[in-house]
């Protein structure tokens, strides 16, 4: 069975930040970052980090789901098909 990764490393590693930046930006202190990496994380910070998680993991969906749009509206222009904005 696979241990669990620690969610202050997987929001660094995620988010691209080290644990500095990620103490900046959510506005707690670095050592408090630094004991939450190797121990229990509060639960409060643990939602925040799994929702800013989150929030990279659908703002990278949303960027491949409009490059293909826009290239499907490319294509289609090229054929003189029109595409609806809805589907």
């Amino acid at each position: 069975m696979r241990n669990k990764e620690n969610i202050v490393k997987k929001a660094c590693r995620v988010l691209g930040w080290t644990q500095k930046e990620l103490s900046e930006k959510i506005k707690s202190s670095k050592s408090s970052v630094d004991r939450w990496a190797t121990g229990e994380v509060p639960e409060d910070k643990e939602f925040l980090l799994s929702i800013l998680i989150e929030n990279e993991k659908l703002k990278k969906e949303n960027f491949a789901i409009k490059t293909a749009w826009n290239t499907l509206n490319h294509y289609a222009s090229k054929e003189g098909v029109s595409i609806p904005h809805t589907l």
